[in-house]
């Protein structure tokens, strides 16, 4: 089902996915049209509610359309978030589905109310932080790692690990660090293992450990 990150947005196979890999055992299909009452300058007046997960924080997971080629994604988030409040949900999953691109977006959005001092005020996650870029012509190997290789989502946690650009960035440079080391050789440690590569590349002459590397970084 890797096809489903590098293709246009299909719903039917997104929804196979989240049922059958995805999300937990108690995920439910509520597969509901929602009328936006709220002027938006991004998103189509009416939504897609695809389903509800209860044993993740109450997650719904739904489908907006926008018009736009682009990547509108602080824009399209704020009406996401003004929605959320409307159905008084505090947790998402959103496709963001483009209806003159092949790409589209896949966020998770959080959105909770907190007291400062005698006003109550919403408190919004950050749309840079929790989203994958997907569709045709996207790189996938990353929302293959953390949406597909590792299963299904255990807890919140978890889907929030999944999703945190800080996760995926230190996963990112972990796998540089293999590589780097599997191409100049030498010995790193990572999560409490070590582990030992001879050096690939090969340099005319004989030169030093560190001639390898300032190559390697090359």
């Amino acid at each position: 089902m890797n096809h489903i990150l590098s293709s246009a947005y299909q719903r039917e196979a997104w929804i196979s996915f989240l049922q059958t890999r995805f999300l937990p055992n108690d995920f439910k299909l509520k597969k509901q049209a929602i009328n936006i009452e709220f002027k938006s300058k991004y998103i189509r007046p009416q939504a897609y509610w695809i389903g509800d997960c209860d044993s993740l924080n109450n997650l719904a997971i739904i489908e907006i359309a926008h018009a736009s080629e682009n990547d509108p994604r602080i824009g399209v988030s704020r009406d996401a978030f003004r929605l959320m409040a409307e159905l008084n949900l505090e947790n998402a999953l959103f496709f963001f589905v483009s209806e003159n691109s092949s790409s589209y977006r896949f966020s998770l959005i959080t959105l909770k109310l907190e007291l400062e001092g005698t006003d109550v005020k919403y408190k919004f996650s950050n749309p840079k932080r929790f989203s994958f870029y997907l569709g045709e012509n996207t790189k996938t190997r990353t929302p293959e790692s953390f949406l597909m290789e590792r299963g299904r989502i255990r807890d919140f946690a978890d889907l929030e690990d999944r999703f945190s650009v800080e996760v995926v960035n230190k996963e990112f440079y972990k796998e540089i660090q293999r590589m780097f080391y599997s191409l100049v050789g030498g010995k790193i440690s990572q999560s409490g293992k070590e582990y030992e590569y001879h050096p690939k590349l090969s340099l005319p002459g004989n030169p030093d450990t560190q001639t390898r590397q300032e190559f390697g970084v090359r």
